[in-house]
C-alpha cells in the first residue's frame, strides 16, 4: 500500500467518526 492510500483511508475514517458512524463500523467488523 502507498502512504497516500493509507492517508486517504485515515481521512475517510475521520469523516465517518465526525458523522458518528464509528459504532456502526465497530458493529460491522464484529
Amino acid at each position: 500500500l502507498q502512504t497516500g492510500a493509507l492517508r486517504t483511508t485515515d481521512e475517510i475514517l475521520d469523516a465517518f467518526a465526525a458523522v458518528g458512524a464509528t459504532p456502526i463500523l465497530e458493529g460491522a467488523t464484529r
